[in-house]
């Protein structure tokens, strides 16, 4: 399967569907009228290329610095303690120095949810899709709309919730309260869930022709579980959490591999969703190419001091996962930097070890304490050379130390994926202390934990009028 080979029609079809996607930029839906009449009996009138539009959106995804990839992990590292850089570009997310002229996120991010309510609203007319197809693609529209607006909701707070293209809704849509926002995510994902396959499928029919041949790069049961699992953790549902983490610990397709070195291979047995790199000039993705120093370092994140610190000399995360290069030190979770090499990695999204770590936290809070080690420790088997140097958690531990032995967990295991540090620090409480004594007060303010809404967005849309997020 590739995501970039369309034939003529397909590419015209997708032209055009972009195009009012990406015009949407300008508001959320700033167009007036939509004439798609002539998209959609071009995009929806058979399989093929309803597929491939959907599938467009995660060659999207993939592409450069967007609102996914590694642009959100890299710009959410820098806010967080995590990353450094000595380029002028990202130093306003490191200085915590944004202002509403920034527009990184917004736009992006919604462009991605016009996409996704465009393929959802052209498959449900459609009547030349069979059912099993219109159920797939309608599923996996709805998992990218709620997993573009968990991202949003994290780093704007209140954000309005778009399930539509009309211009007549969109371009006077209010911000909703976070709480609302996370019930609609959660709604969504459990719409989808009923709707996609149990197994992986590919991105020209439907089904792969083999099971050797499946990857595992479009959501199926699994990956929505998997964002309902961290949606409500994120939401405080402990029990629900550990319900839905559970299940997929117990699915025989994901296991942890006990080499550090094959995680992020495509493919790999702890993958729950991967982005397939849609860059023929990389296809590997940009992973290894952003973080790895192996030269003209200048524009690339290093790894700070806290987090390379955090990560004992006896843990395999840091002498496989991290490397050090001209007194740098750098993420090296993915290991080919060149382009044009075989394809060989993919870019991780949603993995086993999150799983583990969301039943830990959710059985802590519920007081199982002995539940939460035993998730904890199942991550230390293949993270340490011996256990004299990473011995296991002890089933003692106080709630309070049991919690910050899965926030340091979640530290060094999560680290450059997805902004999970910033994220973690905001939900926990822990941002405003931490960052501080990071940062330093000139540098940090509470306020700083919420993204400035761009002033482009306050401008057009009249219910956001005097709503900028404080601090800003």
């Amino acid at each position: 399967m590739k995501f970039i080979k369309y034939s003529f029609k397909t590419k015209l079809s997708l032209i055009l569907l972009i195009i009012i996607g990406c015009v949407s930029c300008k508001k959320f839906v700033d167009i007036g009228p939509p004439k798609t009449e002539v998209v959609s009996e071009l995009v929806f009138g058979d399989e093929v290329t309803a597929i491939n539009a959907l599938v467009s959106i995660y060659g999207d995804m993939m592409s450069g610095n967007n609102f996914i990839s590694d642009y959100c992990s890299s710009y959410l590292g820098y806010t967080a303690d995590e990353l450094g850089t000595y380029s002028t570009t990202p130093a306003a997310y490191s200085n915590n120095a944004l202002t509403s002229a920034n527009d990184d996120f917004w736009s992006k991010g919604y462009n991605f949810i016009y996409q996704a309510n465009a393929v959802k609203e052209g498959v449900e007319k459609s009547t030349k899709l069979t059912d099993s197809t219109k159920r797939q693609l309608i599923g996996e529209s709805l998992f990218i709309r709620s997993f573009c607006h968990f991202y949003m909701v994290n780093l704007f707070g209140d954000v309005p919730y778009i399930d539509t293209t009309d211009y007549r809704v969109t371009n006077v849509a209010v911000r909703e309260p976070v709480s609302q926002v996370y019930g609609k995510i959660l709604k969504d994902l459990l719409a989808a869930r009923t709707l996609v396959k149990n197994s992986y499928v590919n991105g020209n029919n439907g089904a792969y022709p083999s099971p050797s041949a499946v990857e595992r790069v479009r959501p199926n049961k699994a990956v929505v579980s998997a964002l309902i699992a961290r949606t409500y953790l994120y939401m405080g549902n402990w029990a629900k959490a550990e319900e839905e983490a559970t299940a997929l610990i117990g699915n025989p397709l994901y296991a942890l591999p006990s080499n550090l070195d094959q995680v992020f291979l495509k493919n790999s047995k702890e993958t729950i969703w991967q982005l397939m790199p849609s860059n023929p000039s990389y296809l590997n993705g940009y992973s290894g190419y952003n973080y790895i120093l192996n030269g003209s370092f200048g524009s690339r994140p290093y790894l700070t001091d806290v987090l390379w610190n955090a990560c004992s000399p006896g843990d395999k995360r840091k002498t496989q996962w991290m490397g050090t290069y001209s007194g740098l030190h750098f993420a090296y979770k993915y290991k080919v930097s060149q382009a044009n090499l075989p394809s060989t990695e993919y870019y991780m999204v949603f993995r086993l070890a999150e799983q583990y770590l969301i039943r830990a936290e959710a059985r802590a809070h519920q007081n199982n304490i002995s539940g939460a080690v035993s998730d904890l420790n199942a991550l230390l088997v293949r993270a340490r050379v011996n256990p004299t140097d990473l011995p296991n958690y002890l089933s003692s531990l106080s709630q309070a130390q049991c919690l910050d032995a899965i926030a340091h967990e979640r530290q060094v295991e999560l680290f450059t994926e997805w902004g999970h540090r910033w994220l973690d620090l905001k939900r926990t409480g822990m941002a405003d202390a931490v960052l501080k004594a990071f940062k330093g007060t000139t540098k940090w303010q509470i306020t700083d934990q919420l993204f400035p809404l761009p002033q482009t967005q306050i401008t057009l849309n009249p219910t956001m009028s005097n709503q900028q997020n404080p601090g800003y």
